[in-house]
């Protein structure tokens, strides 16, 4: 098992901390069924990760400003609706992977492309283990570019290539990895083939753990 060296790392939300996926798309066809519009789970799954106004967009094509903030502001308040409704599941072995690192003394932060990560973080608990919190709203070009890595490692005060991110998609993976961050790319929604470009790939928060030296 490959052991990396670091000094903070930066997780992914979406597919890493939170098993959020079924959320967003339940938002989104609340947010698309008046216009006509029907968003499947396999077209869903291969947007899953980018940003809310690209995924907009990819559905429905070009919009106008109006229409496309009208639409990004009701599928925020229809994820906190169903947020609300229910518990939020998280990833299987996240929570024993950030626990083990606080225990660590490990600094920690996250980079994600959505627009109201506190929400989630804060209903699975670990909001308060978080330095630092980077969202879309925080960055004008979302991942694949490296922005909002940069940024959160500029705010952790870490060189960047002593920062571990952790992602599950092919396009954060090319983020993290153009802020000059090692990358553990985490085989939950994508096949591990589709991650090539991180450093080393895992299969499950178990195989991170070990990757980052730490018990849990």
């Amino acid at each position: 098992m490959v052991r990396l060296s670091f000094d903070a790392v930066v997780f992914d939300m979406d597919g890493v901390l939170v098993d959020s996926e079924s959320i967003h798309l339940r938002a989104y066809q609340q947010v698309f069924a008046p216009l006509g519009v029907e968003l499947t789970a396999a077209r869903y799954h291969q947007l899953f990760g980018r940003a809310r106004d690209q995924v907009i967009q990819d559905v429905l094509g070009p919009c106008a400003p109006d229409l496309l903030d009208r639409l990004m502001r009701e599928k925020g308040q229809a994820v906190e609706g169903l947020i609300g409704a229910g518990v939020i599941p998280a990833i299987p072995g996240a929570l024993d992977t950030v626990r083990s690192l606080v225990a660590a003394g490990v600094p920690l932060a996250v980079a994600t492309s959505s627009r109201s990560p506190r929400v989630f973080l804060e209903a699975l608990g670990v909001l308060a283990h978080f330095r630092h919190v980077v969202d879309r709203t925080m960055v004008t070009r979302p991942k694949p570019d490296p922005e909002a890595y940069a940024r959160v490692v500029g705010l952790l005060g870490v060189p960047a290539e002593r920062c571990v991110v952790i992602e599950d998609s092919p396009s954060g993976v090319r983020a993290a990895k153009g802020a000059g961050a090692a990358v553990i790319g985490l085989a939950t929604t994508h096949e591990p083939e589709a991650l090539w470009q991180a450093d080393v790939v895992a299969r499950d928060h178990a195989d991170v753990r070990a990757m980052l030296g730490v018990a849990g």
